[in-house]
């Protein structure tokens, strides 16, 4: 790496220094030329050279040179004028307030409490606290009322939709059935015409009216079967709606 030698240190160091030097010096100056042009009070108050402070350069403190920096000293003549002012105004707001400061307060005594006794008192707050206790169960039997009637709506509602339910069901379970007894039906005509065809084709012609008493006693059975079925399930619906008009679950049973 480049590494400055000590010539180029110093020559640095002049320049930084020359050049705060310069700065400080206008800097002072521009403080001189301020304090010349506005020696006047711009508040009206007369003013003399004594408050304004020596103006000449050889009142002026000397600047410090410390290594590449440059101390410059306080402008103790424009300390002294701001701080005279300060005072000034603070003196002001004080006079200013102790003129306005609130006076005493003149007020025409009067009893406290009102106009009523103590007894009375005592008595319209036994009232108070009563009609409170009253105003408080009153409250806590409107409360359980509502409660009781929402849990009897939504009790309601869900055994409207139970039975909503239950009644889609039993709709279906009818079309299930009906479907089934129309196959059944089919079915057994075409059992029975086959039943029928083969004893007529196997049997000679003489016991064909006894093959026909057979084929009628066998569908007699099969209607008192049928007949038998519909009464149980007649039953069972008759069951199923005395519970759903008590409010119970329906149950279903094949």
């Amino acid at each position: 790496m480049y590494r400055a030698t000590g010539w180029e240190k110093d020559s640095r160091r002049r320049v930084a220094a020359a050049s705060t030097t310069s700065y400080s010096r206008s800097y002072q100056e521009r403080e001189n030329s301020g304090l010349t042009e506005g020696a006047g009070n711009p508040r009206g108050d007369p003013t003399s050279e004594e408050e304004l402070g020596c103006q000449k350069p050889t009142c002026q403190q000397q600047e410090q040179h410390t290594g590449a920096y440059v101390l410059i000293p306080p402008n103790e003549t424009r300390r002294n004028q701001i701080q005279k002012i300060a005072n000034k105004e603070l003196e002001n707001l004080e006079r200013w307030k102790e003129q306005h400061r609130p006076g005493p307060i003149n007020m025409k005594p009067q009893k406290l409490g009102g106009t009523e006794s103590e007894a009375e008192a005592r008595q319209k707050q036994h009232i108070r606290h009563l009609q409170s206790k009253y105003q408080q169960k009153l409250k806590r039997e409107e409360y359980a009322r509502i409660k009781k009637e929402t849990e009897e709506a939504e009790i309601l509602t869900m055994k409207m939709i139970q039975r909503e339910k239950a009644d889609k069901l039993e709709e279906k379970r009818r079309q299930q059935e009906k479907q089934r007894r129309e196959m059944f039906n089919e079915d057994h005509y075409f059992k029975t015409t086959e039943l029928l065809d083969r004893l007529d084709l196997g049997l000679p012609k003489r016991n064909s009216c006894q093959m026909v008493i057979l084929a009628q006693n066998l569908q007699h059975g099969l209607e008192a079967a049928l007949i038998s079925k519909d009464s149980r399930r007649m039953k069972t619906e008759d069951y199923r709606k005395r519970r759903q008009n008590n409010g119970e679950r329906v149950n279903y049973w094949n």
